[in-house]
């Protein structure tokens, strides 16, 4: 026996009409029976008289909730935005500390350089680099802030705890900083390990390493020793990394006698590689002073 679609095809509307008007009735009766309505008339003729406007509010009601889903929907999706932004800094700031750039600026100095160097940390103030000048016999970078944030010429630049160079030019929202490579940008210095004075440090022109001046032959340096500021020219705080010795090397000469030696120093700040340094406030005018 086959079942043949065409033939009850046409009865599908008539059940769908006949199941409608069952339902009818039977909320028909239950409200007759809850308004206390002796006729089953009487009731369908309010229920077919509310039934628009009961329709009406189903749909405004639908309505109400598309669109209140719809504003969550797109507060929630700014909430997410906000938190992406939040963690994309958080990542930012993760990358910095794991390059150093966030590590505290006072490591090797002395307690009373460790007491001023905090003193000009609080008063410190973040900078970027927008801009790099040649790197020639003048090495410099320009930096985001200038006399409108309280930055003089002459106060020291660093990246985390490596020295950059200090301020030559203070402009109101921007200023020039001459890294260490630079000419005519000398500064007293010190080793880390044997905590002995190395004379001063200046650029070995036209490259991008530091080499001594007068040092002592009898000076204990090796390669590999670190380098840090001793403040006793007063041009920089005392403390701050300098960088590496990457060669040590003495001579005699052979008309005198006289036994001269030479250390070359590598930054530990690599000016073509910054993009973010700090500027500490009012070094400069102490050093004026």
């Amino acid at each position: 026996m086959t079942f043949d679609s065409d033939r009850y095809r046409g009865a599908i509307p008539l059940f769908i009409v006949l199941l409608a008007l069952s339902v009818l009735l039977a909320v028909a009766h239950k409200r007759c029976l809850s308004a206390g309505h002796t006729s089953w008339v009487a009731a369908a003729a309010e229920l077919a008289v509310s039934w628009p406007e009961r329709a009406t509010a189903a749909v405004l009601r639908a309505v109400c909730r598309h669109a209140r889903g719809l504003f969550l929907r797109r507060a929630l999706l700014a909430e997410q935005r906000e938190l992406e932004a939040r963690v994309r800094l958080m990542r930012r700031r993760n990358i910095l500390l794991r390059r150093g750039m966030e590590q505290p600026v006072v490591l090797f100095g002395l307690a009373t350089e460790r007491q001023e160097l905090l003193a000009l940390r609080e008063t410190s103030i973040r900078a970027h680099v927008i801009g790099r000048g040649s790197p020639g016999y003048h090495r410099s970078l320009l930096i985001d802030v200038g006399r409108r944030h309280g930055v003089g010429v002459g106060d020291t630049v660093v990246a985390g705890a490596n020295l950059v160079g200090r301020v030559a030019q203070a402009f109101r929202c921007t200023s020039v900083v001459h890294c260490l490579c630079a000419r005519a940008n000398p500064m007293s210095v010190r080793g880390v390990r044997s905590q002995e004075a190395l004379g001063e440090l200046v650029a070995d022109l036209p490259g991008e390493l530091l080499r001594t001046v007068a040092l002592a032959p009898q000076a204990d340096v090796r390669e590999g020793d670190l380098v840090i500021t001793s403040g006793l020219d007063r041009r920089y705080p005392g403390g701050l990394i300098v960088g590496r010795v990457c060669r040590y090397q003495m001579a005699v000469d052979p008309s005198t006698g006289a036994v001269s030696a030479v250390a070359w120093v590598r930054p530990a700040a690599r000016w073509r590689a910054l993009t973010e340094v700090s500027v500490l406030r009012g070094s400069g005018r102490r050093g004026a002073g």
